[in-house]
């Protein structure tokens, strides 16, 4: 799970994971398991498609470098008996070697994230189409109103396998910095990554009608 506030960048961050993946190339400094990728953009596509097109020109690289990219338009409501099923037959095709949520909230529309109740059914399907499809699931989250923590009950965290926090490397601006701190905050069977300082690095290119501009994850140590 990646979460963090509004407008921090995950959604950003997470873009910038898929694409490591799907092109199989080190993600922050690591090596991944590259693979076919599956984006739930539970917020819509505005914008991914400038993004998508910002992360090839910072990096140089024609659009089939990303053909193992795939999105899926609309929120899939994680709480719907059906959700796993669906998920399955939309991406069972590509053997996605990881699926990205973005967001849970887009997908979990009326849901009471704070009782175990609520978030029991998001698990499971989470748990199935895990197993089923033998991906990894990446969902992004927000924090909570107190930003101390991820958003809902505790069940949430104790669910997942790595829970990883975005926040402003400056927290006297916070949110409003281009610098990052990606921090874990859970990581099971395994000791917790140093965290990872990144930056959203504008980025301008031409189009035949005006200069259009987007951000990207730039690694700083």
């Amino acid at each position: 799970m990646l979460w963090g506030p509004s407008n921090v960048g995950k959604s950003f961050v997470a873009l910038d994971l898929a694409c490591a993946v799907a092109a199989d190339l080190p993600w922050l400094g690591q090596k991944v398991a590259a693979g076919p990728v599956v984006y739930i953009a539970g917020e819509g596509l505005i914008g991914q498609k400038r993004r998508i097109r910002a992360w090839l020109h910072y990096h140089e690289f024609d659009t089939a470098v990303l053909d193992d990219l795939h999105f899926v338009a609309e929120p899939i409501q994680l709480q719907e008996e059906q959700a796993a099923d669906r998920i399955i037959g939309l991406t069972k095709a590509v053997a996605p070697r990881l699926v990205v949520i973005d967001t849970l909230a887009a997908s979990s529309l009326g849901v009471d994230e704070d009782k175990t109740m609520g978030i029991g059914p998001i698990l499971h399907t989470l748990q199935t189409v895990r197993k089923k499809l033998h991906t990894a699931i990446l969902v992004v989250h927000h924090t909570g109103w107190a930003g101390e923590h991820e958003r809902g009950a505790s069940a949430l965290r104790a669910a997942m396998d790595l829970s990883m926090e975005l926040k402003g490397d400056d927290e006297k601006v916070k949110r409003r910095t281009p610098r990052k701190r990606l921090i874990c905050r859970k990581q099971r069977d395994a000791e917790k990554f140093d965290t990872i300082h990144i930056r959203l690095e504008e980025v301008v290119w031409e189009t035949a009608w005006r200069p259009a501009k987007s951000l990207v994850v730039q690694h700083v140590g």
